[in-house]
């Protein structure tokens, strides 16, 4: 009787047990079959012997194809580069999480994160669990944030920095310069005067159609691009004589005299256009550029509606040049040059969370000298390193002197020139200056340019990692103007981005460069990244921003560079 019982308790055990298995099996089963990202089971030949929906929906693979479907179908280069065939036939595939394109029946590939990991059964068999999810729209996004930083949105075209990078490359592929190249400014006369008297709309419509224009006029190799509001350029590589340029230079005049429909509307343009060649004027693509430019005033200024090729009497008096070069240098070395200072305000609260340091000259003799002349100058001279040196000597004093005030002025942001840059020793200057001023890295923030750190990644990614390590942040200046690569981006540690004023003084009138601010904010927030907005004049743009989420703007919205004695005022004002 007492075996009776036992036996009846031992099944009754076990039967319950069973019960609760297929109690959690069916719990696994629905938890699998839910489950928004693909799963599935391979055996140790590889073979997928489970899947659940979501793993169908991203690979259009279903159960009923399970007998012939394979991991070597699916992902042939990762068992390529992770797999061993044994003796016995079965794969020793091992663990993998990464980035693959993941084969569909209909031929197509899809971008998939996967997560691969092998586990042992007590038989001593082995199966491959695997984990994916698709990544398509995050690639697709990426792509058309990359598309709209390095091209015009209204037209398509390259832009200003990717032209200057692509002239750099051609010049290279010609160092013997067998043929000449040549750079040509194409800019339209009057055009305001459409937007003006006739609408934006209108005058974006008939922008594009300039382009479709040029489109049909360039050769297949040249380069076309829009480099400003209505100005474009050509690079012509493979010139053998300057009359060639000549001749391209009447097909695109004579191709925009012939009269634009817009909607019902005849308009009639003209253009103007500046040309320099390479090596006849240089082998330096931003001056080759500037050159064509200079050419171009001279278009203008003559009878319009005509070309002029770069010549000496383009550029400003040789003894001007001079004269402005000795007053900078003794402006240097008696330190007579002044800094102000730029806030930069949450865009939440409205409160200045910090500046930027400005460089700015007052010479007895010469009076204002814009920075649009002495720094393209510094830069031409060698000067920009001493420069860049003292603004960064002089902005980390007067931190100094608002910290000994307990004035509320946040992080001092200061310039930083390629120059300087890459400077042996140039993390140890910073240190060795921020100590003597007697105040701690986290007050000072230092500005780079995109070109600057993409020239030498592997330079830049250790330098800049310095840097964030003393706790000095880092912003990318003037971004969304060219290069903008987020493989790059990904790489540096970049505390903010600081959207070029072009885009947000155009926000107001060109809906264009609201999609790439729009752009440039969602990606930045994705990867962690503050974004300033540079430029900001008028309230509309003001709300624009606040409604896409940046974090921090400065303009003259809110104030112009001003005198650290001005800045102070400013901060008990807002306080």
């Amino acid at each position: 009787m007492d075996t009776e019982l036992k036996s009846f308790t031992e099944i009754e055990a076990l039967n319950a047990k069973i019960a609760s298995l297929e109690s959690r099996n069916a719990v696994l089963h629905q938890l699998l079959y839910a489950c928004s990202e693909g799963i599935f089971v391979a055996d140790d030949t590889l073979k997928l012997t489970r899947i659940n929906p979501a793993f169908t929906q991203i690979t259009g693979y279903a159960e009923s194809d399970l007998p012939s479907l394979s991991l070597a179908d699916l992902y042939p280069d990762l068992v390529e580069s992770h797999g061993t065939c044994q003796d016995d036939g079965s794969v020793d595939l091992r663990d993998f999480e990464g980035e693959m394109l993941s084969t569909r029946p209909d031929g197509l590939g899809r971008p998939v994160h996967l997560r691969l990991t092998k586990f042992c059964l007590p038989s001593g068999t082995s199966l491959h669990l695997g984990h994916l999810w698709d990544i398509s729209e995050i690639r697709q996004k990426e792509a058309l944030i990359e598309f709209n930083a390095n091209h015009d949105s209204l037209t398509g075209l390259v832009n200003r920095n990717v032209l200057l990078s692509l002239l750099a490359e051609e010049i290279v592929r010609n160092p013997k310069a067998d043929t000449k190249i040549g750079v040509v400014i194409v800019d339209l006369d009057n055009f305001k005067r459409i937007n003006d008297e006739i609408s934006y709309s209108t005058g974006d419509r008939i922008l594009y159609e300039v382009s479709q224009r040029l489109v049909k006029t360039v050769r297949s190799a040249d380069i076309l691009g829009r480099t400003g509001g209505d100005e474009f350029a050509v690079i012509l590589p493979g010139i053998k004589q300057a009359e060639d340029i000549v001749d391209f230079s009447r097909r695109v005049l004579n191709c925009l005299k012939v009269p634009f429909i817009i909607e019902g509307r005849t308009v009639h343009l003209a253009a103007s256009i500046g040309i320099s060649m390479y090596p006849d004027n240089g082998s330096d693509p931003l001056k080759l550029i500037g050159k064509a430019d200079l050419a171009l005033v001279e278009s203008k200024t003559e009878t319009k509606n005509t070309f002029s090729f770069y010549s000496d009497r383009n550029s400003p008096e040789p003894g001007d040049r001079r004269h402005l070069e000795e007053a900078l240098r003794r402006a240097l070395e008696t330190e007579s040059l002044g800094v102000h200072y730029q806030p930069i305000v949450d865009i939440a609260s409205g409160l200045m969370v910090g500046s930027e340091a400005l460089a700015r000259w007052h010479d007895v003799e010469l009076g204002d000298i814009s920075p649009a002349q002495f720094i393209p100058l510094a830069e031409e001279t060698g000067l920009i390193d001493e420069l860049g040196a003292w603004v960064f000597k002089t902005a980390c004093r007067q931190t100094g002197v608002w910290n000994r005030k307990g004035l509320a002025h946040g992080r001092v942001s200061i310039n930083c020139s390629t120059l300087q840059f890459i400077q042996d020793g140039f993390v140890e200057k910073i240190e060795s200056t921020i100590r003597n001023a007697g105040i701690v890295p986290e007050f000072i923030g230092i500005e780079i340019t995109e070109s600057c750190i993409v020239e030498n990644v592997e330079r830049s990614v250790d330098i800049l990692g310095r840097l964030k390590a003393l706790g000095i942040r880092i912003s990318v200046d003037d971004f969304g103007t060219g290069y903008s690569s987020l493989a790059y981006l990904k790489r540096f540690p970049i505390d903010i981005l600081k959207i070029d004023q072009s885009f947000v003084r155009d926000t107001d009138m060109h809906p264009s460069d609201r999609n790439i601010i729009s752009a440039i904010i969602a990606m930045a927030h994705g990867m962690g990244i503050r974004v300033i907005a540079e430029g900001v004049e008028t309230r509309d743009q003001l709300e624009f921003l606040k409604s896409e989420g940046c974090d921090y703007v400065q303009g003259f919205l809110f104030s112009r560079a001003i005198p650290s004695d001005d800045l102070a005022r400013y901060i008990a004002a807002m306080t």
